[in-house]
Formats: C-alpha cells, structure tokens, sequence
C-alpha cells in the first residue's frame, strides 16, 4: 500500500492525489488515478514512460522522521509564572490557585543548560520563547532573561531570537519595551469588544479591548514580527471575515492564527462554545482571502501547509521547556493537567548543576509522539497535523472536520479551483463523509457531491477562459487520461480534459500556469503553444 501518497476521490470522476512529502498535488480523472495506483502498489510494474513524476512517488520523500539521540531542541520555553493578570472565560489556568514565579537562579541555570545543550548540538542558533500564565506577569524575570540570555549568547558567539504569547493587558511602557527586546510576539485577541471583553476579561470582569488594542498598535508599529491569534467560538465564528478586515486596517501583522476554541469545564460555566465545524470552515475561508489582500498569512495550526511536521506541538521536536517548579519537557501545558489520567510528560529537571536530561524519558516521549502520529499515517492531513495533541488525541468530531476541510480548501484553492473549494466546503454531507474516513491511502470510490467539475475557477483579476481540447497541444495518449507533462514533474490538467484558452490578455491561462506545479521553462512552453494555437 502506498504510505505517503494520499487519493481523495471527489465524486464519480475526479481524484485529487496528495504526495506533500514529494512536493506534488494534483486533481486527475479516475483513469489517471489508477495508473498512479498501480504503480505505487506493484513496484516491479514500470512506470509509463511519458510520466516519470509517478515514479518519484516510489520513493520515501522529504518526510519528517522522529528525533533520535541525545536532544537537538526546537527551543528553550522558560514559563517565569503560570499567573496572568486576566480571566479569561476558557482558560483552565485561573483555577489554579499558587502561582511560584521563576527566580533568577533558575533562570539562569535554565539558559546556561540550554547553551551547553546546543554546544553538544554543534548548534549557535538560539530559540527562547516565553509562556504563561501570562509571562509579563512576572516582568522584571522576564527582563532579567533576555538581559542574561542575550549577554551569554554574545560571549559564546550565538545569535539568539526571543519570541513571546502574551494576553497585552499591561502599561504602555511594558508594550514599547517588548516590541523593542523581543523579535517575534504572538498576542491574544479574540475579536470585537464584545468578544474580547467576553472571552478575555480583566480582573474583576474589567474591560480590555481597548488596552490589548493599544499594545497591538505599539507591537505592529515596532521591529518585531507580529502575529496575532484569536481564539474563535459560536460567539464569533460568523464574524471572522469583518474582524480579518479590522486587523488589516489597524495593525498589518506578518500572520495571524484563527484557532477554535477547545471545550473545557470553565468555558461551560461560562456559556462558551466552540463553533459549528462548517461555520468556522465558510468564515475561516472568507477571512483567508481579506488577509491575503493585505499580504497577511492566515493560519490555523492543524492544517498550516507551510510546513511539515512529525508533531503539531513542541513535542516530538525536543523543547525545553522549564517550569517554575524546575522541571523540563516539551508540552507547556499546566502538570496537573497532564497527571489527571495523562502521562508525564517531563523528562528532566533543573539542577545546579544545569539541565539533568533523562535520556529514557525523552526517547518514551518521542516514541509517544511518534504513535500519536501513525494512529493518522491513512489520513491525507498526516503531514501537517501529524495526529493533533497527545493528551487530546482528538480523531474525529469537530477537530477532523475542520482540520479536513480547511485543508481541501486550500490544496483546491492552490490549483486554481477556488469557486469549487468554496462549494466543497459548504457541501455538509460531503464533509462529514470526509471527516469519517481515516485512510486515504488506497482509492475509494468516489465521495458523492453535486459540484460540477469543469476546469480551473475564475476570480475578479482572472475573468473566465473559454475551454478546448488538450489535443490541441499535447500527445492523444495525454488527453486521454486528463493530464500533461511538464517533463520531470507533474502538470496540472483538469478533470474533463481539456484546458483553458488564451482570453483577451492571457490573464486566466497566466493564473493557471503559475498555479500548475511546472517549472517556469516548461509554463513558458504551454504558454508558447496556446499562444500560437490561438494566432
């Protein structure tokens, strides 16, 4: 069975074939899907020879394996206190009643640890990111380790990058000095004033979009790149494309996160719930093109093609995250959480002697988030989500739903597809039938949906191309089967053989071509032939 190959049959006739750790996506018709089937099923069967991407398939690719040996870590987290300032409405760490700050010792036994660590890792490149809590709760720990970290890094001759989550309820002051000392900031704001003030109230029920707007404008006005994350409920999951639209206006941040909010007992008591799946997808989608506008990335964690992981958290990628209580692990999420059912997660403590790694617990972990992930291996999301959270195991529900259907918008969207995607996504049935299938390795029969498939979408700046035959430029053999080469990659044709012709302009055969996977010599050369063919 092919495993890192992934077919998702949409209707009778089209397939969309995923290979993210081979760099190719494409939507082919049946036929062409069990050619490629059954070459990556039977490796002894030979390739067509007009089509040497699909022996690429073969092949393991770009994958992201487990972390084996002593710790090579993504970064080091320092949490200077689990308090915060705020109440917010779904956070579980108000209830917590004792909140031990960092002392300075800790600190700097954490950042003398972390360097010797990445002295071993043959490693000068620095990551020190700060959680909570909220971590400017503790401000003058938190001064005190940049101030330090940034004073080892120089006489060891590293570079260093610092990177906080913070909530952005403090003064102005505190604002200007963290846009100027830190390089990445990711803040907290969930929307609107009647969101934010809602979900994330201050204490005593105190209002704060005003005073976490300010801290935006200071953040977004400073040298840091700045991200802001918003966690979505019912409550504001159909406004996401007006609040998309405000944060391009006020703040310009390089991304921003749309999470939805995970239900817990406090978010009950406070009569929060998380979105209807298809709500948040249809608004998740509407805030993605407000954003991309601007030139603002929108994410949301599970389904961020960008990159790809062997774990949706730091987990799995060696993080040292220090606790106040000295202890180190990767998931920065409260002990007592972890302990009600859940395994530790801690595989070291904080000494004078610097970071004591147990080296059979950092490998029990790895090897918890490496079958975290493989539960997921059939799942065409495997490369991205890489199983969600560890402690959640979430696999079904709202969580594959949206992960699913965010990422089948996208992949759509990136061919060119973009009216279909945005009717896929709306199309319930069809999305609960993809939510309920775990394995995508092998080729189903086709998911039923009444959208018509007939060539790549129109947008404003693309108007409408009228289509002819692939005959017209490429071999008969081609055509038949729904694609074109592009040579030693993959050309993307559509699902009805045939492809777009020149318009007044070119602007629709532009956008298809930059968007079809070729190199620029061989999209030179289709244009070329469609060019000459229409003079």
């Amino acid at each position: 069975m092919p495993k890192d190959v992934w077919f998702l049959p949409l209707g009778q006739e089209p397939v969309l074939i995923y290979a993210p750790f081979h760099g190719i996506t494409t939507l082919v018709n049946r036929t062409m899907a069990e050619i490629v089937f059954a070459c990556l099923w039977d490796s002894s069967k030979p390739v067509p020879g007009d089509a040497p991407w699909i022996g690429s398939l073969r092949g393991a690719g770009n994958r992201s394996e487990m972390r084996v040996g002593p710790p090579d870590p993504l970064f080091l987290g320092l949490v200077p206190t689990r308090g915060c300032m705020m109440r917010c409405a779904y956070c579980d760490f108000v209830t917590v009643r004792e909140h031990p700050l960092m002392s300075f010792s800790q600190i700097r036994m954490a950042v003398d640890g972390y360097a010797r660590v990445m002295r071993d890792a043959g490693r000068s490149d620095w990551n020190i990111h700060f959680f909570g809590g909220e971590p400017f709760a503790a401000f003058k720990e938190v001064v005190f380790a940049v101030n330090y970290a940034r004073s080892l890094a120089e006489k060891v001759e590293a570079s260093v990058h610092f990177e906080v989550t913070t909530n952005g309820f403090y003064p102005e002051t505190k604002a200007r000095w963290i846009a100027e000392y830190f390089d990445t900031v990711v803040l907290s704001l969930d929307g609107f004033p009647e969101v934010q003030n809602r979900h994330r109230p201050g204490p005593e029920g105190r209002e704060s979009f005003e005073t976490v707007c300010r801290s935006a404008d200071i953040f977004s006005r400073g040298s840091c790149d700045f991200i802001i994350r918003s966690c979505v409920s019912a409550a504001n999951a159909e406004s996401l494309g007006r609040w998309a639209a405000f944060i391009a206006r006020c703040f310009q941040p390089e991304a921003v996160c749309l999470e939805p909010m995970i239900e817990s007992d406090l978010a009950r008591q406070n009569e929060l719930t998380p979105p209807d799946a298809d709500v948040f997808v249809r608004n998740w989608a509407d805030a993605f093109r407000v954003l991309e506008r601007e030139k603002i990335r929108l994410v949301c964690s599970s389904a961020d093609l960008s990159s790809i992981n062997n774990s949706l958290c730091p987990m799995g990628k060696d993080a040292l995250i220090v606790t106040p209580e000295g202890e180190i692990g990767s998931c920065w999420q409260l002990s007592e959480n972890q302990r009600l059912g859940k395994p530790d997660l801690h595989f070291g403590l904080l000494g004078t002697d610097g970071m004591n790694i147990h080296q059979d617990s950092l490998d029990a972990q790895r090897q918890l988030v490496e079958r975290n992930r493989e539960c997921c291996r059939g799942c065409f999301c495997y490369a991205h989500c890489a199983g969600g959270c560890v402690l959640k195991a979430e696999r079904s529900g709202n969580f594959c739903l949206i992960t699913k259907a965010l990422m089948l918008w996208q992949l759509f969207r990136q061919l060119g597809y973009e009216s279909m995607a945005d009717q896929l996504i709306l199309d319930r049935s069809f999305l609960e039938r993809l939510a309920g299938t775990a394995d995508f390795r092998s080729l189903l029969p086709g998911f039923e949906t009444d959208i018509a498939f007939a060539g790549p979408s129109a947008s404003e700046d693309h108007p409408v191309a009228e289509p002819f035959p692939l005959t017209d430029f490429c071999a008969a053999g081609d055509a038949e089967i729904g694609w074109v080469r592009d040579g030693d990659r993959i050309l993307i044709a559509d699902t009805v053989g045939s492809f777009v012709r020149v318009p007044e302009g070119g602007e629709a055969l532009r956008f298809q071509l930059e968007h079809s996977g070729m190199t620029a010599v061989d999209a030179e050369k289709v244009w070329t032939a469609l060019t000459e063919e229409r003079n």
